[in-house]
């Protein structure tokens, strides 16, 4: 029986060398795709894949939030997260979300196949790259860890503030009221002890969100 996967990834020309990859495989097969967290999300409802391959920049949802949502709704599904950030934040993110692997777009022709199927078979795959920080932040609870404890929904808005989105974008990507961003915005600055936006920019850099 082939393994079902679903492709997450809002860049056309390499969910198309994913998609060809996997195919030339002759026990896997793609059964959809998706280029944002939301469609993800909706799609491993109605698809029930064996993995995802999750991307975790994306529109609507991010990876993290999409990770957390599918396998709170299917725990048997496995995911693969993708990303071209090797930070501990996104790696802690994907970990604490569910995630059973972490590899590196730039490596992915050459890690993909080997993490999907080490993921089948119950095991975890991180690209060479992030293997130690995968580990710790697997085992750790406070390696990689950022300082504060952010929800997920702060983390995406955070995030999104760093890459210099106004809350009324923030807003109509989140689907909530501007009031809403903007309350969500005191939060994080709380319980990160910061008092201005020009310093949480700072943390942002520091915490590898944004490279600016």
């Amino acid at each position: 029986m082939s393994t079902k996967i679903l492709l997450a990834d809002n860049h056309k020309i390499l969910c198309e060398g994913l998609r060809s990859l996997i195919h030339s495989e002759s026990d896997m097969e793609v059964i959809g795709e998706a280029d944002n967290g939301q469609a993800a999300v909706e799609q491993a409802r109605e698809l029930n894949p064996d993995v995802v391959v999750m991307d975790i920049n994306m529109p609507v949802l991010d990876g993290i939030e999409a990770t957390r949502i599918i396998l709170k709704e299917n725990p048997n599904i496995k995911v693969v997260a993708l990303s071209i950030n090797s930070s501990k934040q996104y790696i802690w993110g994907m970990l604490q979300a569910g995630a059973s692997s972490y590899i590196l777009k730039e490596n992915a022709f050459e890690d993909l196949i080997k993490a999907i199927q080490s993921v089948v078979n119950g095991d975890t795959y991180f690209s060479a790259e992030v293997t130690g920080l995968a580990k710790k932040a697997s085992k750790g609870k406070t390696a990689g860890k950022p300082k504060s404890i952010l929800n997920d929904r702060e983390m995406a808005v955070l995030k999104m503030l760093a890459d210099g989105k106004s809350s009324k974008e923030i807003a109509l990507e989140l689907n909530r009221s501007p009031k809403t961003v903007d309350a969500c915005r005191r939060q994080i600055l709380r319980k990160l002890k910061i008092e201005t936006m020009a310093d949480l920019i700072k943390y942002a850099v520091r915490e590898g969100l944004t490279s600016l």
